[in-house]
């Protein structure tokens, strides 16, 4: 591979590089993704900076009491979520499905879906949940995966990939029709601390190599 073209693939990749960003959302009342008014470059700042993309996080912290509901007018992916902190409002799928990878974590608020079927859908590296409210479906893979605390109200279909030992701490509750499968080298334990509840017709699978607890 010669100089010139070693020389372009690093410029490339540095400009990707730079060009990813954490997007806070900054919306004090109900409004649409897809709106640049509603996003800031930190927590609980102005807005203007652009709408979060694929490579961003876009970040729900309810920074400066910026606690505004989120519709999503567009079907959005972004390199990786939080719905953290103080954070107390819904994010609406609104029919549109939010793809998701890197790493994401929810553990405040509430993500609904008043639209046609859709779904927050998994490509991640890890998602853990511990809080927040699903009264919309959620399927993918990721590979981490933690069951921390939250209540699950849609389907629930989720492939955990990785290797690495995921324990849960359990808290969950399942309403909808539930899959979770193991199809890694690693562990996952459920109810590792608090029990699980499902209310709903649940599968378990293990297609990988290692234990399903």
């Amino acid at each position: 591979m010669n100089k010139v073209l070693l020389a372009s693939i690093f410029a490339v990749f540095t400009l990707f590089q730079a060009s990813a960003a954490n997007r806070y959302w900054v919306s004090s009342g109900a409004s649409n993704w897809n709106n640049v008014a509603n996003w800031s470059a930190a927590s609980g700042g102005a807005g203007g900076a652009s709408v979060p993309g694929a490579g961003d996080v876009a970040i729900f912290d309810g920074g400066g009491g910026k606690n505004g509901n989120c519709t999503l007018d567009i079907a959005p992916t972004v390199g990786g979520m939080s719905v953290i902190t103080s954070y107390t409002g819904t994010i609406d799928l609104n029919g549109n499905i939010l793809t998701l990878t890197g790493t994401v974590v929810f553990t405040k608020g509430t993500i609904a879906n008043s639209g046609a079927p859709a779904s927050v859908s998994l490509n991640t590296a890890s998602v853990t949940f511990s809080g927040t409210l699903f009264s919309a479906d959620v399927t993918g893979s990721s590979a981490d995966v933690y069951f921390n605390g939250s209540t699950f109200n849609g389907i629930v279909n989720i492939t955990k990939t990785g290797a690495t030992n995921d324990n849960s701490n359990g808290g969950n509750i399942f309403n909808g029709i539930t899959t979770i499968t193991n199809n890694s080298a690693g562990q996952i334990v459920l109810g590792n601390i608090n029990r699980d509840q499902f209310n709903a017709v649940t599968t378990f699978n293990n297609t990988g190599s290692y234990r399903f607890y």
